[in-house]
């Protein structure tokens, strides 16, 4: 009898179940699936020039709403959601060394030098325990492969001229299904508990009544939200869907400005700005 086989599925900005390449991946090569996230410790120090705070209260309020509710979508699925506190190269060196049936690590890649900087040590780490690592592009609405021109040489300078090309030539992928069920854990795993704000540094974030953005994070809001807009709303006919599009994305534009918060289409895609 040939010996099971562990996915790790490391999530970084890509909190979700539903259309996330990584899980329909593993669900495919795996026994097992490790469904991880780890609170890394250098994602609440300070920025290395001045100091300032990379993760501030709302910034993780909307962090811990995501972790939580994903961890509640995979339980209602037969699994859940691994937990750590650490660098997410040690956790998963650890876990390599203590299950021995890690066949793979898959995760999402990134393009900032600070998280390229920590796929490296992971390829690193699965290289010398002859584990395979397996990446995915989830970063876009296109994706990268699928955009209408031969070499980077070829992009317009000027946005309005790539978007005319890519609007004509360009094709968005298919969502990707959602599994029913989610294979298992390993015996022998504890879920991990959930940081508290005081445990990771923070206070709990004051509430402003005068708030135009209320917005908690997490799949279920997340999808919620473009449910409730795309579709309880009274769009009459097509001119006033694409006049209220642009309004929709006009206001998340601005609310991103604003609120250096994760967008909430994405339901908890993380901002890369120091301060959130």
């Amino acid at each position: 009898m040939s010996a099971s086989r562990t996915v790790i599925c490391l999530l970084r900005n890509d909190l979700r179940l539903h259309d996330n390449e990584v899980f329909h991946w593993a669900q495919r090569n795996a026994d097992h699936i490790i469904p991880l996230y780890c609170f890394d410790p250098r994602h609440y120090q300070g920025t290395y020039h001045f100091n300032f705070p990379k993760t501030g209260p709302f910034r993780l309020r909307f962090l811990l709403d995501s972790v939580k509710d994903l961890r509640a979508t995979l339980k209602k699925r037969g699994s859940t959601l691994l937990v750590r506190q650490g660098k997410p190269e040690d956790v998963v060196s650890d876990l390599i060394q203590q299950l021995g049936s890690v066949t793979a690590v898959a995760f999402h890649e990134e393009v900032a030098s600070e998280e390229k900087s920590v796929e490296k040590k992971l390829k690193d780490i699965c290289c010398q325990n002859k584990v395979k690592v397996q990446t995915f592009w989830g970063s876009t609405l296109y994706h990268r492969d699928d955009l209408p021109f031969s070499h980077i040489r070829g992009l317009p300078d000027i946005y309005t001229q790539f978007r005319k090309v890519v609007e004509g030539q360009g094709r968005v992928r298919p969502v990707l299904s959602t599994p029913e069920q989610v294979k298992s854990f390993p015996l022998g795993l504890e879920e991990g508990t959930m940081p508290t704000f005081e445990g990771l540094g923070q206070t709990e974030p004051v509430e402003d009544c005068r708030s135009a953005f209320p917005c908690r994070g997490g799949e279920t809001e997340a999808l919620a939200r473009l449910k409730h807009y795309f579709w309880d709303t009274d769009i009459q006919d097509v001119d006033e869907f694409v006049s209220s599009s642009k309004e929709i994305w006009r206001d998340l534009a601005l609310h991103h400005l604003h609120t250096n918060k994760s967008s909430v289409v994405n339901g908890c895609r993380q901002n890369e700005t120091p301060n959130g």
